[in-house]
């Protein structure tokens, strides 16, 4: 399982506001095209939630054939910083082999 650190910034505005967006030098630097993407995530946790009420958060998500298992971790990490493991896994169902 490989350990990564995702920084994670959410931005809530108008939808008439978007085309600014494009106009921000760092994005106008990208050299490449977005491209869009059909995935499909699906959460777990227990009836009692767990995962959750303990700060982590288990998802598997379709991306065309492949599915990614991540568990993200909420705790000592910065403002807008999580810890985060991901591996590919076999289909759609979490495999808690994985896990440590």
């Amino acid at each position: 399982m490989t350990a990564q650190r995702e920084v994670e910034i959410k931005l809530k505005l108008p939808p008439a506001s978007v085309g600014r967006v494009k106009k921000i030098p760092l994005i106008q630097a990208l050299k490449t095209s977005p491209k869009r993407a059909t995935e499909v995530s699906v959460y777990f946790d227990t009836n009692k939630h767990k995962l959750r009420k303990n700060g982590l958060m288990l998802r598997v998500r379709r991306i065309g054939k492949r599915y990614l298992q991540t568990i993200k971790a909420s705790g000592n990490a910065r403002l807008f910083e999580r810890a985060e493991w991901e591996n590919e896994i076999a289909d759609r169902e979490p495999d808690l082999s994985r896990v440590r």
